[in-house]
């Protein structure tokens, strides 16, 4: 696919995340690059997206961080009072500026990296900021193994062989992965996902930073 071509399967893709009650509230330019673009893009300090061992998307965002005095304390040093400050880093993301996905793959493998990219784009744009990567990886990669479901469940038994089969394997890749912190990730959100549900499973993490116990 290339850029062009891949425009309705972005407007599906907003389509699957509004059905699920995640709807993205920004127009993204979605772009299809050849590699030595996105190795150009992963230097900067974007999101990427690891599939079979190299970077396949990346969202591109854009925004400003702060350092905040979350915390002061007074020590006493002898005769002195020091203040210790502690500093967070606060980061806010204004808008996301494109996903960048490796120009060249068949429908299905860019939608299941679109799945990923989005809800990264998702994160930033509802106010996600602080998770760890293990949960924002975890939960993209549900989103991409959501959608590989809903599209191998709308295939016929008439359907394409190949895009059959290729659905099924991506499907069992995204649950075999074993590396940290997509694999790992991935287990621990669907399995919090399977029990409280992807609504419950995103107001917890809105308001812990992690999955549920």
């Amino acid at each position: 696919m290339n850029t062009d071509q891949c425009q309705p399967l972005y407007h599906e893709m907003c389509e699957f995340y509004e059905n699920l009650s995640m709807k993205v509230h920004q127009t993204i330019p979605l772009y299809l690059v050849e590699r030595q673009v996105l190795n150009e893009v992963e230097k900067s300090k974007n999101t990427g997206h690891h599939l079979f061992g190299e970077t396949r998307g990346v969202t591109m965002t854009k925004g400003c961080s702060i350092d905040a005095i979350v915390e002061q304390s007074r020590i006493r040093d002898g005769n002195r009072t020091k203040t210790k400050t502690k500093r967070y880093k606060l980061v806010a993301y204004s808008e996301i500026t494109a996903i960048i996905i490796l120009y060249g793959f068949p429908r299905l493998l860019t939608g299941r990296i679109l799945a990923h990219e989005m809800m990264h784009a998702w994160l930033r744009l509802e106010g996600y900021p602080f998770i760890s990567p293990e949960v924002e990886e975890g939960l993209c990669e549900v989103m991409a193994h959501l959608w590989l479901e809903s599209q191998i469940s709308s295939m016929s038994s008439s359907h394409n062989h190949f895009e059959k089969r290729l659905a099924e394997y991506l499907k069992y890749d995204t649950e075999s992965r074993t590396s940290h912190p997509y694999g790992t990730g991935f287990r621990r959100a669907k399995r919090v996902v399977g029990i409280y549900g992807l609504k419950g499973t995103m107001d917890y993490i809105r308001m812990t930073d992690t999955f549920p116990g």
